[in-house]
């Protein structure tokens, strides 16, 4: 696994919430990187947890993984609650009751969600943004489009390094020649004065 750390553009790891942290080793082991920036992790699964269960193993794991990952980059999401998410897009405000029942009926309830609900008082639009938050993806896509964005700046900044330090080297190598062609031509004409006094 080593070679690919090494020439990823981005490493990302995804494990359950709650699992023993083995990648910190490997993590560990991964040869120096040029930037840190481009290691993520996702744990998984947090809509299953109690409110309280979840905090207390967040912080275990922030705490675990903070050494190796930057906080930042260490996100929180489950995937059930984002395909759920994902469904309500057809369904009406009017029917998110309909909606869940449906969808439990299908993929297992999800004790969060409705939750949310009856905390959310019939608000679809409330209801739809803490299950956002609770899904936790506006947030992971929000930071890979950042370091996106951050590895074109940085292969840019090192093309136009690239392009400048070549700059340079034909620059001298110019300045050389040219004061080679000086030298040369100081030498011609000297030779060309002596001929000239010989001739005298």
């Amino acid at each position: 696994t080593r070679k690919p750390a090494d020439d990823a553009g981005a490493i990302v790891f995804v494990r359950p919430l709650g699992g023993k942290a083995q990648e910190i080793e490997l993590i560990n082991d991964l040869p120096a990187l040029p930037n840190r920036d481009n290691v993520f992790l996702i744990f998984t699964g947090r809509a299953d947890l109690p409110d309280v269960e979840f905090e207390d193993l967040r912080h275990k794991a922030l705490e675990t993984w903070n050494k190796a990952i930057p906080q930042e980059r260490i996100f929180f999401a489950d995937c059930r609650a984002q395909r759920f998410l994902d469904s309500l897009e057809e369904c009406s405000a009017e029917r998110i009751e309909d909606c869940m029942d449906e969808w439990s009926s299908v993929w297992g309830k999800i004790e969060a969600a409705e939750k949310i609900w009856l905390r959310s008082h019939g608000d679809a639009d409330l209801f739809r943004e803490k299950m956002e938050e609770l899904a936790g993806f506006n947030e992971i896509h929000r930071a890979v489009g950042k370091f996106v964005r951050n590895a074109r700046n940085r292969q840019l900044a090192e093309f136009l390094g690239c392009m400048i330090q070549d700059c340079s080297r034909i620059r001298k190598t110019f300045l050389e020649l040219a004061d080679l062609k000086e030298k040369e031509t100081e030498a011609l004409k000297s030779c060309a004065f002596n001929i000239i006094q010989k001739a005298d």
